[in-house]
C-alpha cells in the first residue's frame, strides 16, 4: 500500500471516529441542558394548545410555573418545546394537551426534577395512548 493510500486511509478513519465522539459527547450532555420536550403528534387530530408545568406536591398553588405552547400541532406533525420553567425543590413536570374539540390529555413528562434539565419525548398516539421517554434530572 502506498503512502498516499494509508494517509487517505489514517484521515479517513480520524475523521468518523470524531463523529463518533461527537455524538457520544452530546448524548452524555444532553440531560444537563435547559429541558426540552418533544411531542410527536400521531393522534389523528390537531392540538390547539399545550400547557408545561410544574407539580410540587404542595397545596400552594400561587407559584407553580407554568409555560404555554399555544400554536397549533398538526396531526403527524413534530415539534420540540423549551419551557421555560423555574424548579424549587422536588417536583415533576406534566403537559396538558387540548384537542380541537376541546378534549384534554394530562401526562407526566418528567416524573423527578430538581433542575428542569434533560429532555422528553412524548408521542399521542390515535388509540389515545400516550408514550413517554424521559431522561431528566
Amino acid at each position: 500500500m502506498s503512502m498516499k493510500y494509508r494517509f487517505v486511509l489514517i484521515a479517513a478513519l480520524a475523521f468518523v471516529l470524531l463523529l463518533f465522539a461527537g455524538k457520544w459527547a452530546i448524548n452524555l450532555l444532553e440531560p444537563f441542558r435547559s429541558f426540552t420536550v418533544t411531542v410527536h403528534n400521531e393522534s389523528g387530530r390537531p392540538i390547539v394548545a399545550v400547557e408545561t408545568g410544574i407539580n410540587t406536591g404542595s397545596p400552594n398553588t400561587s407559584d407553580v410555573s407554568k409555560h404555554d405552547y399555544e400554536e397549533v400541532i398538526d396531526a403527524g406533525e413534530s415539534v420540540k418545546i423549551k419551557p421555560r420553567l423555574t424548579v424549587s425543590g422536588e417536583s415533576s413536570i406534566y403537559q396538558k394537551f387540548t384537542y380541537e374539540n376541546g378534549e384534554t390529555k394530562d401526562v407526566v413528562v418528567c416524573g423527578y426534577t430538581e433542575y428542569a434539565s434533560g429532555y422528553s419525548k412524548v408521542t399521542l398516539r390515535a388509540d389515545g395512548t400516550v408514550d413517554v421517554e424521559q431522561k431528566c434530572m
